[in-house]
């Protein structure tokens, strides 16, 4: 993200300095086209996406995104394509639209996670904007007449005017302090994608002022403006995206935790209640056939499988990676008296990541239990450097002869390095010299 803040930054400083400015009309409409289809989908997406969150910010940024979409379609694109009489750039009224976006998109960068409870409060927060923008717009035709639609002269060739700077520097200013909103925001919630719609805003305000240093410029001109608009609308469409991508992967995840769930209570509520039923008569068998009865061992194996399989459910629905560990490794503390210490950062993870995690670490502490007959296992979690480290290391006897870490020998350790393949990883099983295994899965 930084990277390409700076690229941005850098492009828009360029094309300040190197200013230039060439008639082509068919290019023109080409770029107007452009923008007008990338402008759309891109409201598309945020719309989807605010009708989900119901965050303010999302609908003053759709507000913004349909603005200059709207700006740019009825002022430059539709009439570059029909070949009719087009705005100047120094047209009151595109000046006002752009101002109005500017002060939408520094709303959004700036604004709280607030809610939208109510649809009346949906449709008041997007209908005030525009319904201002109009009312201005209106009362700019009143005062100055064709010349606030046209343009200062009413043909093509007019120069920078007092109007002109006074609407677009305001303009170039918010979009400045919305970029700054955007990038704090991206660090404070540690989503990337949030710094693209600031250097988004970076471009757009290098964009407008390029107007106001390249003379003559009309609505049939192709210059620095039209190439800093199309890199912006680039990124906000690639973030729109992104967002939409996001949420459909929040929801299959939802759908696959309500499922979970629903699986925790159907277990918990049937067949963990009649197997530990079963468990507690099968123990009068011990007095008769003592403790090793198949009965006996079976039910309590089947319980201890069934109450393993609610906890590793459950503990999917954390809120992190470290809670669902630590609710593993208490489950496995308990049923097997052992001692099982966590240390984790907490990092967020993707639900496929942390179900490989946690199921890497149950099969390791239970191998460790069963196998290495260990009192006292260690788990650490961290990522550093983009590297997710997961290790299991127990006091153990080591593992058995006969046991090989060969991935083509020995259940357990086959399992979790299925697992660790499944998210890119790789496994590393030793013996550590003082005795014990130490299971070791990297994430890169």
């Amino acid at each position: 993200m930084v990277a390409l803040i700076g690229l941005s930054t850098l492009a828009a400083v360029l094309t300040l300095i190197f200013r230039f400015s060439v008639e082509a009309a068919t290019l023109r409409a080409t770029i107007g086209t452009t923008l007008v289809l990338s402008g759309l989908t891109s409201a598309w997406f945020i719309w989807v996406r605010s009708t989900r969150t119901r965050q303010v910010s999302d609908l003053l940024l759709l507000v913004a995104v349909l603005t200059l979409t709207s700006a740019q379609f009825v002022f430059f694109a539709a009439p570059a394509i029909a070949d009719s009489h087009s705005p100047d750039r120094d047209a009151a009224i595109p000046l006002i639209a752009h101002l109005e976006a500017a002060g939408m998109f520094a709303a959004a960068a700036l604004a709280r996670r607030r809610l939208v409870s109510t649809r009346r409060q949906a449709t008041a927060l997007l209908a005030t904007p525009v319904l201002g923008a109009v009312a201005v717009g209106v009362g700019a035709l009143l005062i100055y007449g064709d010349s606030a639609w046209y343009g200062p002269d009413a043909h093509p060739g007019s120069t920078t005017t007092a109007q002109a700077v006074a609407l677009t520097v305001p303009g170039a200013f918010l979009m400045l302090v919305a970029a700054i909103g955007f990038v704090r925001r991206s660090l404070r919630q540690r989503d990337m994608s949030i710094g693209l719609l600031g250097a988004a805003a970076i471009l757009l305000a290098a964009a407008w002022s390029h107007s106001l240093l390249v003379s003559r410029v009309t609505a049939n001109s192709v210059s620095g403006h039209d190439c800093l608009c199309v890199a912006a609308s680039g990124l906000i469409l690639l973030v729109a995206f992104s967002s939409h991508t996001q949420l459909k992967r929040a929801q299959a995840d939802e759908a696959t935790a309500a499922e979970r769930r629903r699986l925790v209570c159907e277990l918990h509520d049937g067949m963990a209640q009649d197997l530990a039923f079963i468990a507690t008569y099968a123990e009068h068998l011990v007095q008769d056939f003592g403790p090793e009865h198949p009965l006996t061992v079976a039910a309590r194996r089947a319980l201890a499988a069934s109450r393993g399989v609610i906890v590793d459910l459950s503990a999917s629905d954390a809120r992190n990676a470290a809670s669902a560990l630590r609710t593993v490794a208490d489950e496995l503390s308990t049923r097997h008296g052992v001692r099982i210490t966590v240390e984790a950062d907490g990092e967020a993870l993707t639900t496929r990541i942390r179900e490989a995690v946690v199921g890497i670490a149950r099969e390791a502490i239970v191998n460790a239990i069963q196998h290495g007959q260990a009192q006292h296992i260690s788990v650490s979690l961290e990522t550093r450097n983009d590297t997710l480290t997961l290790r299991i290391s127990d006091d153990g006897r080591g593992l058995r002869k006969g046991i090989s870490v060969d991935q083509n020998r020995g259940f357990g350790i086959r399992a979790m390095r299925e697992r660790a393949a499944a998210i890119g990883g790789d496994l590393i099983v030793d013996e550590r010299n003082d005795g014990g295994v130490t299971v070791e899965a990297v994430v890169t």
